[in-house]
């Protein structure tokens, strides 16, 4: 059995902790050109964990008390303890099924085949444990959740093999590949005072360094490294589970719990902030200019298309509910756009600032709000402001109209004629043409107008 990935992690872990005095030659994005997707479209592309499975020759008898083994410890990039209180989906499993799972991820983490369960263990309750161990551990990036595994005359599972995407004397590389393009990420990051800042700063980050990888998706080929945050961190293209397994994978390596949720063939986040539960889609908000799907409640969550929970994700939002709603992206930021206050331009120094973390740079330019318009005159002055200060025929123009449900004192005057006057009283002919689309957030409306003075 391979002992590579133990390896690797002991090794890793030795030099993150000595990770502000050696630099790394790490090649992060720090130059970003913004994905466009239609309006309507909400992309998926979550391959569910999948088993294949084979009785023994030798029926095996599996004692059905659970047998203490030796826990392989969940570990930061630092060095430190994740602790328990992480692990949301083992939270949720029973006993037998922990013992299962604890068997299953030092399997994994240490990159073995074939290695014998010790526990009574249902074909059913085992599927359940792959899922745990898939979503609440995004650190085992050469694993998507494939696996084999053999079952006795009980259907009771004695034996598994996960499979991994990449080839077992590759995987040292793609680990290291992977981990010197997240350390200065996640170094970054860690500069910041509040877990808000920290969940922003990595939202925004992934958000503008990665594409949807719409050929995957199309193709129905999202399996191996696509489900994993290899192909988010290293290659910045990626399907939603590789959003939200990056996502997560950040978060956990700052301290902030953080699982995934799966369901309707698409995979996001679930977190906890403040002491409090919220999900989270990453995928969703990429391309967007205010975050929508940033720290929503279940209940909202769940009205939303494509995130109906899988029943074990449900166990999950069941035991940890959602209780307030004061750490959404408004009520907090209010209307800051995304990638705002953040350039992402001092990744470039990550060599030189790690030694001298002080130095470090985190704000670059001033933060971007949207306007914010709540009435007519609010409206026009954001108009003749646009015209005047471009000098360009054709503005586009981004605004926040605080209620979703008051939007005539902006519509009205595009529709019935108003701004006609408007841009006469600039010195223009005072015909236009205009086009617009809005996105709901949180009872507000971020509104995209373009206006062509003809």
């Amino acid at each position: 059995m391979k002992k590579t990935v133990s390896k690797i992690l002991s090794l890793s872990f030795v030099l993150c902790t000595v990770v502000f005095s050696t630099p790394l030659s790490a090649q992060v994005k720090t130059t970003f050109t913004k994905e466009t997707r239609p309006a309507d479209y909400k992309p998926t592309g979550m391959v569910a964990s999948e088993g294949q499975g084979t009785q023994n020759k030798v029926d095996v008898q599996m004692p059905a008390k659970t047998r203490g083994i030796e826990r392989y410890q969940k570990k930061n990039v630092f060095g430190q303890d994740i602790p328990d209180s992480f692990l949301f989906y083992r939270s949720v499993l029973n006993e037998r099924q922990k013992v299962a799972y604890d068997i299953v991820y030092k399997c994994v983490m240490n990159a073995q085949h074939e290695v014998e369960l010790t526990v009574k263990t249902s074909v059913d309750e085992f599927a359940q444990v792959i899922n745990a161990v898939r979503y609440d551990n995004p650190e085992a990036i050469w694993w998507s959740g494939y696996y084999t595994y053999w079952t006795n005359s009980d259907n009771v599972v004695t034996k598994v093999d996960p499979v991994y995407w990449v080839e077992d004397s590759q995987i040292e590389k793609a680990y290291n590949d992977f981990w010197s393009m997240t350390v200065p990420i996640i170094f970054y990051a860690s500069r910041l005072s509040d877990e808000m800042s920290k969940i922003k700063y990595i939202h925004d980050y992934i958000c503008l360094s990665t594409e949807y990888d719409h050929e995957a998706a199309d193709s129905n080929n999202c399996g191996g490294k696509y489900q994993t945050a290899y192909s988010c961190a290293v290659e910045y293209k990626t399907v939603c589970a590789g959003y939200s397994a990056c996502f997560q994978y950040y978060m956990q390596q700052l301290g902030i719990p953080c699982a995934s949720m799966w369901g309707s063939g698409h995979q996001w986040n679930f977190i906890q902030v403040d002491g409090h539960y919220y999900q989270m889609d990453v995928t969703w908000d990429d391309t967007m200019i205010v975050p929508c799907y940033y720290n929503l409640m279940h209940a909202d969550m769940q009205k939303i298309d494509s995130h109906t929970p899988d029943p074990l994700a449900k166990n999950v939002i069941k035991k940890y509910p959602s209780k307030t709603n004061k750490m959404t992206y408004l009520k907090y930021f209010g209307p800051l756009v995304e990638g705002s206050p953040y350039t992402y331009a001092e990744l470039g120094n990550f060599e030189e600032e790690v030694n001298n973390p002080e130095k470090a740079k985190v704000y670059e330019d001033t933060p971007q709000i949207l306007p914010i318009i709540s009435n007519k005159n609010d409206f026009e002055q954001l108009v003749k402001y646009g015209f005047n200060s471009t000098g360009n025929s054709t503005v586009d123009f981004f605004f926040f109209i605080p209620n979703e449900k008051k939007v005539d004192y902006v519509v009205n005057p595009i529709t019935d004629g108003t701004v006609g006057n408007w841009l006469y009283s600039l010195g223009k002919s005072g015909t236009y043409s205009y086009g617009y689309n809005s996105t709901t957030i949180d009872g507000s409306l971020v509104m995209n107008l373009t206006l062509e003075a003809n």
